[in-house]
């Protein structure tokens, strides 16, 4: 992993600290950042990690880095995110892709 850690980073699920996940070094993310930046439960993406779909859409790509721990990319949940969230808007579903460009502040 990159020499920034998950214990320096807040971890919550307000919007509050999405600019802090999101603007991190952070290299790697933890599901419950990813639920955060992605506005859905932690039992939504983790069906999504059996399922193999989010929102109708392929789910995005995870690394098994060990028995039980999961990990994404922040570039690939940021990349998914721009590309599927601005579909998602367009038919009126919750999560709004400008909070992940603002920070919450749209």
């Amino acid at each position: 992993m990159s020499k920034n850690t998950h214990q320096n980073l807040k971890t919550s699920s307000t919007n509050n600290d999405l600019p802090d996940i999101v603007e991190s070094e952070i290299e790697f993310l933890l599901p419950k950042e990813v639920s955060a930046i992605l506005r859905v439960t932690e039992d939504t993406l983790k069906n999504s990690r059996s399922t193999g779909t989010l929102f109708g859409f392929p789910a995005p790509k995870f690394i098994q880095a060990g028995k039980r721990k999961i990990l994404y990319r922040k570039e690939t949940v940021m990349d998914w995110a721009h590309e599927h969230l601005k579909e998602i808007k367009m038919v009126g579903a919750t999560p709004v892709d400008s909070e992940l460009k603002t920070g919450g502040d749209a």
